[in-house]
């Protein structure tokens, strides 16, 4: 019986952690919406250590989005967010 709870408790945090993250869909909309997360958290963390490398994921996810090649495009913005410590 405790085990089943602590399973339970775990995946309930687990989930919790995930809904955390924001998945951007693989278009231009997702594109212009990952791309004003990532400004907002470049903005807030402009003391971060990662900020050069979270900024040239920024501009490949702005280049690819600009070329239509938005699941690439969004996923260079996911890094970014990721790299800033901001998965929203």
């Amino acid at each position: 019986m405790r085990n089943l709870i602590a399973v339970a408790v775990l995946s309930s945090g687990l989930m919790a952690g995930a809904a955390h993250a924001e998945t951007f869909a693989a278009n231009m909309g997702g594109c212009n919406h990952a791309a004003s997360a990532v400004r907002d958290a470049v903005t807030a963390n402009a003391q971060s250590a990662n900020l050069a490398d979270a900024q040239k994921e920024q501009g490949l996810g702005r280049e690819f989005c600009n070329n239509q090649l938005y699941d690439r495009g969004v996923a260079h913005y996911q890094k970014a967010l990721e790299l800033l410590g901001s998965h929203s």
